[in-house]
C-alpha cells in the first residue's frame, strides 16, 4: 500500500513537473510569435524536444517561411510596378512632349510645307501615344480575372488568316508576304474568337516591328509557331520577351509598347494555352501550345 500511495505520488509529481515544462515552452513560443521581425529569417527552436513540440515549431517554421515568401513576393511586385510605371511614364512623355514641341514649332513658321511637317510630326507624335494607351487597355483587360471570355470551339487557322490579312497592306509595304504552313486546318482551340485573334495580330505587329523578314506560321499538331529573322538576336533576352514593358533596345526608343508579347503570354494563360519564345541564329519564334 505505502509502496502504491509513493509510485503515485512520483507519478503526480512528474506530470506537474512535465506540466510546468510544457507550459514554459508554450510560453517562449507565445513570445517568440509576439516579438517576431516580419523581416527577419530567426526560427523557433524547443528546449523540450518531443514529438509535439518538435511537430508544432516546424509547423510554426513553416508558416514562417511561407510568410517570408509571400513578403519577397509582394516587394518583388512592388519593384517591378515602380519600374513599369516609370517605363510608362517615360513612354507616355516621349510622344506627348514631341507633339507639344512640333505644335509650338507650327506656331513660328511661315512656309507652309513646313508648317504641314510639323502638323504630320505631331500627329505621328499623338498616334503613337494613343497605341500606347490602347495596348494598356488590351493588357489591362488580359489580365482581370472578372473578365470572363465567351469561350467556345475556335479555329485556330481562321484566326491566323484573319489577323495576318488585316496587317497585310503593312506586310506588302515592306515587300513581305508571310507564308502560313497548316497541316491541319481543322485545329480548334476552346477559347475567345476574339481573343485567339488579338494573340496572333499581336504576334503579326511583333514580326513588322521588330523583324528583318517575312514571318512564317508553320502549326503542327496542337502547336503554332510564329518565326521571322531579327537584326540584332544577341540583344533579345528571350526569357523577358512576355515581361509588360520589355523591349530589346535599352534605350526603349524602339517602336511599340512593349505590351504586345505580355498581352499574348496573358491570353494564352487565359485559355489555358502556353506561349514560348526560343531563337536560333537570327530566326526569332514564338510558340503557342494550345491544351488539349
Amino acid at each position: 500500500m505505502i509502496v502504491a500511495v509513493i509510485v503515485l505520488s512520483v507519478a503526480v509529481v512528474l506530470l506537474l513537473v512535465l506540466a510546468l515544462c510544457y507550459e514554459r515552452e508554450f510560453r517562449s513560443v507565445a513570445r517568440f510569435l509576439g516579438g517576431a521581425d516580419d523581416a527577419s529569417n530567426q526560427r523557433l527552436t524547443v528546449e523540450l524536444r518531443t514529438p509535439g513540440t518538435v511537430k508544432a515549431a516546424s509547423a510554426v517554421n513553416g508558416l514562417i517561411d511561407d510568410q517570408g515568401r509571400v513578403r519577397r513576393e509582394v516587394e518583388g511586385e512592388r519593384r517591378r510596378f515602380r519600374e513599369d510605371m516609370a517605363a510608362l511614364s517615360h513612354d507616355v512623355r516621349t510622344p506627348l512632349a514631341g507633339a507639344q514641341g512640333y505644335l509650338q514649332l507650327y506656331g513660328f513658321e511661315d512656309d507652309p510645307d513646313e508648317r504641314e511637317r510639323c502638323v504630320s510630326e505631331a500627329r505621328a507624335r499623338l498616334a503613337a501615344m494613343k497605341e500606347l494607351v490602347d495596348q494598356l487597355f488590351e493588357y489591362t483587360k488580359a489580365r482581370d480575372p472578372g473578365c470572363e471570355p465567351r469561350e467556345g470551339a475556335a479555329s485556330v487557322y481562321d484566326a491566323v488568316v484573319e489577323a495576318f490579312a488585316s496587317l497585310y497592306p503593312s506586310f506588302a509595304g515592306k515587300g513581305w508576304e508571310p507564308a502560313i504552313d497548316f497541316e491541319d486546318e481543322a485545329l480548334a482551340a476552346s477559347a475567345d474568337a476574339d481573343d485567339l485573334v488579338r494573340v496572333f495580330s499581336n504576334l503579326a505587329a511583333n514580326c513588322l516591328q521588330h523583324g528583318s523578314s517575312a514571318p512564317t506560321v508553320v502549326q503542327r499538331g496542337r502547336t503554332v509557331a510564329v518565326s521571322n529573322c531579327v537584326d540584332d538576336p544577341a540583344a533579345i533576352d528571350e526569357g523577358r520577351l512576355f515581361s509588360r514593358f520589355y523591349r530589346a533596345d535599352a534605350s526603349r526608343g524602339s517602336a511599340g509598347s512593349g505590351l504586345g508579347l505580355a498581352i499574348v503570354a496573358s491570353l494564352c494563360e487565359r485559355m489555358g494555352a502556353t506561349a514560348r519564345a526560343s531563337i536560333e541564329g537570327d530566326v526569332l519564334t514564338v510558340e503557342i501550345e494550345f491544351a488539349r
